[in-house]
């Protein structure tokens, strides 16, 4: 786009704030905790509580931020290098918190919830909002070593 180099420099910004680590959103946390209680911070890491594998409320660290405009929403590291898409959304335009799945009440053990197969973000989100991602799913073990060309590390040390 050699041609229109503003809007080159806006998309590049757009996509460079689309995938980011927990910590580069701490500054705003406060704020996005007012109107959602369930959210906090410790030691420098974000954090949110929501009903998990358990069926009972359970803390989960925020590794990772995806997307920018018109929601964020927020990754938790699960085991077998998965990395989970959580329910609660931000919209940043309004904002005010919401739920992806609107009135579902997705349950624990449903492939629809959180934390199930169909909110897998190395499965169903991670190649097509990212360039020559390779998920590196391991059957006999049903885990993923996903990596990215940038930042050239495994998405499990992105830190």
């Amino acid at each position: 786009m050699k041609t229109h180099p503003a809007k080159t420099n806006d998309f590049r910004g757009y996509f460079r704030s689309g995938l980011k680590p927990a910590t580069a959103i701490l500054p705003a946390w406060n704020t996005l905790i007012a109107a959602a209680p369930a959210q906090t911070v410790t030691n420098g890491i974000a954090s949110v509580t929501s009903v998990g594998l358990s069926r009972r409320p359970e803390t989960h660290a925020i590794a990772r931020v995806i997307g920018n405009r018109p929601l964020r929403q927020f990754l938790i590291p699960f085991p077998g290098g998965r990395f989970q898409t959580l329910e609660a959304s931000y919209d940043p335009r309004s904002n005010q918190w919401f739920n992806a799945n609107g009135e579902e009440d997705r349950q624990p053990g449903e492939w629809g919830h959180w934390t199930g197969r169909g909110a897998n973000w190395n499965f169903m989100c991670a190649s097509c909002h990212n360039t020559r991602l390779q998920k590196n799913y391991d059957e006999t073990s049903d885990s993923y070593h996903t990596t990215m060309p940038i930042p050239l590390r495994s998405i499990a040390n992105w830190r």
